[in-house]
């Protein structure tokens, strides 16, 4: 370091002796050195002091830096904010969109099932209608048909009143006539015309019974016809109503299947809308974000111009402050342009991690609504151009959702067009089936009608035809029974008359009869009596309402066959005759004191044979040509025999009748009555009197209650019927070796 020297210094050295050149040099060097050493020390003070302030001001600038980038981190942060909610909002407003379509969805399932439902209820109760109404109709026409019947019926009695008032005036005259007639003859002549007169008014009375039975029969037949096409005409009512209510059921369905069609196709053009809103939506909820992201970007880059520029602007002023700063300043001018890029930088990547965050927000979150646009609108004040872009392109966005809408609910209406004709093209097509079913099945009642008639015109001609058949044969017959009758008159003391006398009562009854004398009663110590019947002939005749001919023809071969085999055995008497009950007796042909035991064995053996005759008779007896409602394989023929006493005596006046009584008559009759189709049943005492007679078997039936005795032990004859070599029957009994082994098997 150089050393100085002050100036009074020098002045008082040169007042005592002058400097020398070099002195003087020196000096000045001196001089100048100091001068230099002082102002090298002020600019160097002044150096320090500018770094110092430059210091201060980078400090300062650093201090801004950071201010201008935490203002930076809070507009990325309010950015951010900013883009989430408007984030959340297109969330929210996508799912009330969402929920709104569900709504409508469920909606539309309801309103749906609410009108099956609906249709359902309406379908029940125009059903249940309709069947009121049809039985309210079938009631009124079966009250009218009662009333109908009723009225036929009370006209059928005043014809049947009319046609007997008719009959007896005929009588009547007739009887007038025959009086007059007899007046002018002679006794004799009289005798034979009263006769004749008896005879005629019988054939009259006869004839008139035809006819009112004729007559009869055809009000039944009528009434049966009426009855017939009552019924015919209820099921043909029955039939078209339930063809209808089937049609209306088909309908119904065909009517609700249409109807869900079309809620079908309403359903997917409201779906193929709320799918074009939705991407309409997206894409404006795409378009929002978009200009909200442009915005958000312009802000952040003028935020980092206007740092930037008020950077400058404060080093600009700061060193135009220092002139030594300021020569400065361009070498340090690389390091502010450094600076400046950092800040740049550092905005820069704020923007880009904003955008980046926001296009994560986007992949991750709901589409927005259109309420946001205004929101991104208002945060592009200050720039006409982009927010003049933005309302054009949502106002084209608008515009070509509404086309889109336009254009699916256009196509929707044509696919509603297309389905509804479709529907009115099925219903036509089912209607006219309906109404062929309907014709159809009219036809097919009409002609059913019309055989109907056909058949019940064809059975009225044909009982009309059978009444002047049976008329003509009754005529016959009466002619027959007009000549045989004056046969018996002329031959009246004949053999013949005596027999036919004598078949119809026991020989001594007729001998007292020939002789006078009034027969009286006859007591016998001992008498057979069998009793057979047709099991379940009473509830046969019950049911056999219109087959009376039948029965009397059923009857009519059972007895002729009876009376055949009764030929076979003469001491057997017939009694009587009842309904299907036929009635024979032995040991009551002749009046004797006491009846020995040979004479007990012949008539119990006689009258178990003839029963035993005509239970094989009775299962070679053909009925199938009957054509009776039953089910015979054989006539179910049912007989009970007793032996015991009785009483006998002759009854009547005009016809005359010989009656049994007494306690075995009703024993008789009751081991008839209890015993089993195909069976004989006879009482203990019975089974005793033939004990002797090897050739007859019994099974014991054990005790039976019997109706006014009490419990009683019966028997079962054991015999079987079997076929002989010419195709008749004939019956087997089993002997006395069978009768014990059976009876042990038993």
């Amino acid at each position: 370091m150089s050393r100085s020297v002050s100036p009074s210094a020098a002045g008082s050295s040169m007042n005592l002796q002058a400097p020398t050149k070099s002195e003087q040099r020196k000096i000045e060097y001196d001089y100048a050195l100091s001068g230099s050493m002082r102002a090298l020390r002020e600019d160097v003070e002044a150096k320090v002091q500018s770094q110092r302030k430059l210091k201060h001001f980078e400090q300062e600038q650093a201090n801004i830096r950071e201010a201008s980038l935490t203002e930076a981190r809070n507009l990325y942060t309010s950015q951010l904010t900013e883009r989430r909610q408007t984030d959340l909002r297109q969330r929210e407003l996508a799912e009330a969109l969402l929920q709104s379509e569900l709504n409508k969805l469920r909606l539309g399932k309801i309103s749906d099932r609410w009108m099956y439902l609906k249709l359902r209820f309406v379908q029940l109760e125009e059903a249940r209608e309709r069947e009121v109404a049809h039985r309210r109709r079938m009631k009124q026409k079966r009250e009218a048909f009662q009333m109908l019947i009723s009225n036929l019926e009370a006209r059928q009695v005043a014809e049947r009143e009319d046609l007997k008032k008719g009959q007896e005036r005929i009588a009547n005259n007739l009887k007038l006539v025959q009086e007059l007639e007899m007046r002018s003859l002679s006794e004799s002549d009289r005798r034979v015309k009263v006769k004749a007169n008896e005879v005629a008014a019988h054939q009259l009375r006869m004839q008139q019974q035809k006819e009112a039975e004729q007559l009869r029969e055809l009000q039944l037949i009528k009434i049966k016809h009426m009855t017939e096409t009552l019924q015919h005409e209820v099921d043909e009512l029955n039939a078209l109503e339930d063809m209808a209510q089937v049609h209306r059921e088909e309908e119904l369905t065909l009517e609700a299947k249409h109807e869900m069609e079309l809620q079908a196709a309403q359903d997917q053009v409201n779906t193929d809308q709320a799918l074009i809103k939705a991407n309409h939506l997206r894409e404006r909820q795409k378009q929002i974000r978009g200009q909200l992201e442009s915005r958000q970007r312009r802000q952040a880059r003028f935020l980092e111009r206007q740092q930037r520029h008020t950077a400058k602007l404060r080093q600009r002023t700061f060193m135009a402050a220092d002139e030594l700063l300021a020569a400065s300043s361009g070498a340090n001018g690389d390091g502010d342009s450094d600076t400046s890029s950092d800040t740049g930088s550092d905005s820069e990547s704020m923007t880009s991690g904003a955008t980046s965050e926001t296009e994560h927000d986007e992949a991750n979150g709901a589409e927005g609504g259109e309420g946001q646009v205004v929101a991104a609108h208002g945060g592009g004040h200050g720039h006409g151009g982009g927010f003049d872009q933005g309302a054009d392109r949502s106002k084209n966005l608008a515009e070509a959702q509404e086309q889109d809408i336009l254009e699916q609910l256009r196509k929707g209406r044509e696919r509603i067009k297309m389905l509804q004709r479709q529907q009115r093209e099925n219903t036509e097509s089912l209607l006219r089936q309906h109404r062929d079913q309907f014709r159809m099945l009219q036809k097919e009642h009409k002609r059913v009608t019309g055989d109907l008639i056909k058949e019940q015109e064809e059975e009225t001609r044909q009982i009309k035809s059978d009444h002047a058949v049976e008329m003509s044969e009754l005529l016959a017959t009466m002619s027959r029974n007009e000549v045989i009758e004056s046969q018996m008159d002329k031959q009246l003391d004949t053999d013949s008359s005596n027999g036919l006398l004598e078949q119809m009562l026991p020989k001594f009854v007729t001998a007292q009869l020939k002789e006078g004398k009034i027969p009286e009663p006859v007591s016998f110590d001992f008498v057979c009596v069998g009793f057979m019947d047709v099991y379940g002939f009473k509830e046969l005749a019950t049911k056999a309402t219109g087959k009376g001919r039948k029965l009397v023809k059923l009857l009519d071969r059972l007895y002729k066959c009876f009376d055949t085999i009764l030929e076979r055995y003469p001491t057997l008497y017939k009694v009587e005759t009842v309904l299907d009950t036929y009635m024979v007796a032995t040991g009551v042909q002749e009046i004797r004191e006491q009846t020995s035991p040979a004479e007990r064995l012949e008539f119990a053996q006689t009258l178990l044979d003839f029963s035993l005759d005509a239970m094989t008779a009775v299962h070679d007896l053909a009925v199938h040509d009957l054509e009776l409602d039953v089910d015979w394989s054989t006539i179910p023929l049912r007989v009970g025999l007793n032996c015991g006493p009785c009483f006998a005596g002759v009854v009547g006046n005009k016809m005359i009748h010989y009656c049994l009584f007494g306690d075995t008559i009703n024993v008789a009759s009751r081991m008839c009555s209890t015993s089993t189709p195909g069976k004989i049943q006879v009482s203990s005492g019975y089974r005793a009197a033939v004990a002797e007679v090897p050739d007859f078997a019994f099974i014991e039936r054990g005790p039976i209650p019997i109706k006014g005795k009490g419990d009683m032990i019966t028997h079962f004859v054991d015999f079987q019927v079997e076929p002989a070599g010419d195709g008749t029957s004939t019956p087997k009994t089993a002997s006395r070796s069978e009768l014990n082994l059976s009876g042990n098997s038993a």
